[in-house]
């Protein structure tokens, strides 16, 4: 049996294209029928709902989020497990089930400029929780909020009734949680090899690596950045296959590599990868609302049935921002590639 693992639910956009960039991370679960500002900042039903099904546990604190100009933007309930970011009419912007939330034991005012931009005041200045960069403001990116075209996943409150269920299906080890596409690197397509590279040689072959990159995985990265992305303009599909069967002697101890590109049964090929080969993938999305056009690795597959009807399928993904714990819907993948053989 696969583990099974506890995700972040999010809706997205994929499609091939020649500027892969790379930019926020997480994702939203839409719920738009209602346009009542919320008050006080206790969640919303809806956000309830969420934290109880994903096993969030108890809610430790509410913070309200704020722009620079003082302006309410939203609200992040703190539990024990996880913590979700939603909007002031209660659509959920983002959350994580098992990741911590970023304003976890702040008790002052805090700043939120979308997925990924947490902020807190210090001297007059608003500092990045995460990264400790400075920024004269913070202002709310309304487009990312969900609308009747992006909010393609909705949830289930109902998942344990008869004939409503999941299916989870993911990797027996985790891939490693690499952040060094910063900045503007645009560099995903280099960092997702490197970190499916990584997978294989921490479980599959030490082929697929040396020792030295082993312990400091950012130089693989940064190796394969200058040889498939040194532009700052990411890669396409095709550049990115070029360039890894051109430049991965280089990083690895490989006699020869064979690797499939396809826009096809995605999907299913990654469901066998996972489950017969217990591998992951390299998965190509653009044109997200959060993530923009983005390379990620997947590692597992989620599907959704109701009424015993398959009603939305996922694939579970690490998100090159240091989070594997994403759910991306399948509708949206443009490409994948995976190792067919190795030697």
């Amino acid at each position: 049996m696969k583990k099974l693992k506890n995700l972040i639910s999010l809706g997205i956009v994929f499609a091939i294209s020649v500027n892969i960039l790379c930019s926020a991370s997480y994702a939203y679960s839409g719920n738009t029928t209602n346009n009542i500002i919320i008050e006080p900042t206790a969640p919303t039903d809806y956000v309830m709902s969420v934290i109880s099904d994903e096993d969030m546990g108890e809610i430790l604190y509410t913070h309200t989020l704020y722009d620079s100009e003082g302006n309410v933007v939203g609200y992040c309930t703190d539990t024990e497990n996880g913590y979700v970011i939603y909007d002031t009419v209660g659509n959920i912007i983002e959350y994580s089930p098992s990741n911590e939330s970023p304003y976890l034991n702040i008790i002052d005012d805090v700043y939120y400029g979308g997925p990924l931009e947490y902020y807190e005041e210090k001297d007059g200045e608003y500092v990045h929780i995460n990264e400790h960069k400075t920024t004269e403001s913070v202002l709310f990116d309304d487009d990312i909020l969900p609308n009747t075209e992006l909010a393609t996943d909705h949830y289930d409150l109902n998942s344990t009734s008869a004939g409503n269920y999941e299916i989870t299906e993911s990797l027996t080890h985790s891939t490693r949680k690499l952040n060094y596409n910063i900045d503007d690197l645009n560099a995903c397509g280099s960092l997702a090899t490197t970190i499916m590279f990584l997978y294989y040689y921490d479980n599959v072959s030490v082929k697929f690596g040396n020792p030295l990159l082993s312990l400091n995985p950012y130089y693989m990265f940064e190796d394969l950045r200058l040889a498939i992305e040194p532009n700052h303009n990411g890669t396409n599909p095709i550049s990115l296959y070029t360039g890894i069967m051109n430049n991965y002697s280089s990083v690895t101890n490989l006699n020869s590599l064979n690797l499939q590109i396809t826009n096809s049964s995605m999907f299913g090929k990654c469901r066998v990868a996972v489950i017969d080969s217990d591998v992951p993938c390299i998965l190509n999305i653009l044109g997200h609302p959060i993530y923009g056009n983005h390379w990620v690795v997947t590692h597992g597959v989620k599907r959704k049935y109701y009424n015993n009807t398959l009603t939305y399928k996922w694939f579970i993904v690490n998100d090159g921002h240091g989070s594997d714990n994403i759910l991306i819907n399948y509708s949206y993948a443009d490409c994948l590639i995976y190792v067919t053989s190795y030697n």
